[in-house]
């Protein structure tokens, strides 16, 4: 944008499988920004590896420059403009697309195996309670089901009871929380 004049503008990543991903935008329509991931131009830019332009109509074009480390392209800049864009102008805006690939890499990679430690750590919690808070809870459960069981008097089984009611629903709780810990949602 600061290079040429831009109505809006996307930074698309690619992610597994060759999808394309909305990472930043300018501009004030966020619904072009989530369009672009299947924007047609882009795609094409990714597969060619080539910077391109785009007439979508009067005094509107699109501009794709793709982002290259190497031979390989991990993402697209897409661009609306008011006009076109000279080809030595193109080449220079692929040149600094191509620049700051590597510092982008980088943080997307950082960012990556951020979330997988935070993934490792959420399971491992999840295992710990489980194996060790639910078990216990679980334990003292059936030892409330046996206190219930010999118990002599009526206040006494009904107090086992409530024991009993209250120990499951904690232990339900308890399996909610272990279950939203191992989703990756």
């Amino acid at each position: 944008a600061a290079a040429v004049p831009v109505r809006r503008s996307a930074l698309l990543v690619s992610k597994e499988g060759g999808a394309l991903v909305p990472l930043a935008g300018s501009g004030e329509d966020d619904r072009w920004l989530a369009e672009t991931a299947y924007d047609r131009l882009a795609h094409e830019v990714m597969q060619t590896k080539s910077p391109t332009m785009a007439y979508l109509g009067y005094r509107s074009h699109r501009l794709a420059v793709p982002v290259r480390i190497g031979t390989r392209t991990i993402g697209v800049v897409v661009a609306d403009l008011s006009e076109p864009v000279m080809p030595d102008e193109l080449a220079a805006l692929a040149q600094s697309s191509d620049d700051g690939a590597l510092r982008l890499e980088t943080a997307l990679l950082f960012d990556e195996i951020r979330e997988l430690a935070t993934r490792e750590e959420r399971h491992r919690l999840a295992r710990e309670i489980h194996d060790g808070i639910a078990q216990e809870l679980a334990s003292l459960g059936y030892l409330v089901d046996d206190m219930q069981a010999r118990a002599d008097g009526p206040d006494l089984k009904s107090l086992a009871g409530t024991l009993r009611k209250e120990l499951g629903r904690i232990l339900s709780d308890l399996r909610h929380s272990i279950f939203d810990l191992r989703s990756d949602v």
